[in-house]
């Protein structure tokens, strides 16, 4: 009898490689439509977002951007107000990334 390990057998094949270059090929694909978002999603966002810069929380945020959706990881470190940005510094790199409020469609709060 065959004992497959399913896909556990395949988890340790996702080099950083692998994954630019799954990314790459994702972005080649058709351009999607900018979500709807109503107001009380918009509202919860809000919130989510504020929640995470005042306790330096991890957090998730999806953007759109000409077509395509990204995922950032990080901890906010400040709100440009005027500028209706964000700074978001990320995990994996000692980077900061600005971040216009008009491009997030999701946010997540890290259970850390």
């Amino acid at each position: 009898m065959v004992h497959d390990r399913g896909k556990i057998k395949w988890t340790s094949l996702m080099l950083p490689e692998h994954v630019t270059m799954l990314q790459n090929f994702f972005m080649e694909t058709t351009p999607i439509e900018k979500p709807n978002m109503s107001e009380d999603y918009l509202l919860e966002m809000d919130y989510i977002l504020q929640k995470a810069l005042q306790t330096k929380q991890h957090i998730t945020l999806e953007l759109y951007q000409e077509g395509y959706i990204f995922q950032y990881i990080g901890i906010i470190d400040k709100f440009k107000v005027d500028q209706r940005q964000l700074v978001l510094q990320l995990d994996k790199q000692q980077e900061k990334k600005i971040i216009r409020l008009k491009d997030i469609i999701a946010a997540y709060l890290s259970e850390d």
